[in-house]
């Protein structure tokens, strides 16, 4: 991931440190729970002789667990030195693609030196991003067929969190920044683009938007319909969007919906990713940086 107010604000927050973090996290626990959001929806959608754009890569996560999708190819972007190379170890350490580009930059300003794509991602990309119409502007002029994108819904505990965020940010003198974005403005973004909403998932933390290029030719297993889930913060019983992994009742037959876990297991799911993230943004925003703990 990449959340940044800047490409050299990214390089500087994402260093080699924080890059072999998350390989570790991903080795040991897998992908984080926004990413296995965009993952799940990604799925349902054929994939096979595609190509994909990840900007704010970070790791590889997404190429690395969409290897036997049979993507044609992968490029991923991003504005951290350190996220790259870890990316480029991580996959090849997998054997995962051999036609894999690697991007260093600020996508927003390099996106046109970049290959078309079918699929264009950003998982927790606009979050951090301050101009995210320039943002979604470009990743819309690079897709052929989808945009899927995870951001944080605009919920007010949410802007509390991030608000706190930013002042040890600023506290420690580090210009990374993370924002909460109107979701009515990035669709007019991408509608403007010509892009149609294709599903959208919500989740006490994250949500996830699809939208696909409505004048392409885009096969899916509910085309012409909408897919949506909610999970209210107020209620603790909670509902996993379509597409996870086995049946509900009374649902088997619906072509759209895919098979849930049982409740216990979509409960602890669903709060180890919580731990995960916040054990994440604990770290970034109170470990000091290097240039800020050269000044004691």
């Amino acid at each position: 991931m990449t959340c940044c107010t800047g490409s050299c604000a990214a390089a500087a927050h994402f260093d080699p440190l924080v890059a072999e973090r998350d390989l570790r996290r991903h080795q040991r626990h897998g992908p984080d729970l926004s990413t296995r959001i965009l993952l799940s929806e990604l799925r349902r959608w054929p994939l096979e002789g595609l190509h994909l754009l990840d900007v704010g890569a970070g790791i590889g996560v997404i190429a690395l667990e969409l290897a036997g999708a049979g993507l044609a190819g992968v490029t991923l972007a991003d504005a951290s030195p350190a996220y790259l190379e870890a990316a480029r170890r991580h996959l090849a350490s997998r054997d995962a693609f051999c036609r894999a580009q690697f991007f260093l930059g600020d996508f927003a300003a390099t996106a046109a030196s970049l290959p078309d794509a079918d699929i264009v991602t950003l998982d927790r990309v606009v979050c951090c991003y301050p101009d995210v119409e320039a943002l979604l502007r470009v990743a819309a002029a690079r897709s052929r067929r989808l945009v899927a994108f995870t951001y944080h819904p605009d919920r007010w505990y949410l802007h509390a969190a991030v608000a706190l965020e930013n002042s040890w940010y600023r506290l420690n003198q580090n210009p990374f920044r993370a924002f909460v974005h109107a979701p009515e403005h990035m669709a007019a973004v991408l509608e403007s683009a010509g892009f149609v909403r294709a599903a959208r998932h919500l989740t006490f933390q994250w949500a996830l938007d699809v939208y696909r290029r409505a004048d392409a030719s885009v096969a899916h297993p509910s085309e012409g319909e909408v897919s949506s889930c909610h999970v209210s913060p107020a209620r603790s019983r909670l509902r996993r969007c379509r597409g996870a992994s086995t049946p509900r009742p009374n649902l088997s037959s619906h072509p759209t919906r895919k098979t849930l876990p049982e409740r216990e297991q979509q409960i602890e799911g669903w709060l180890s990713g919580l731990r995960v993230d916040l054990q994440r943004r604990t770290h970034n925003a109170f470990s000091p940086r290097p240039e800020a703990r050269s000044h004691h």
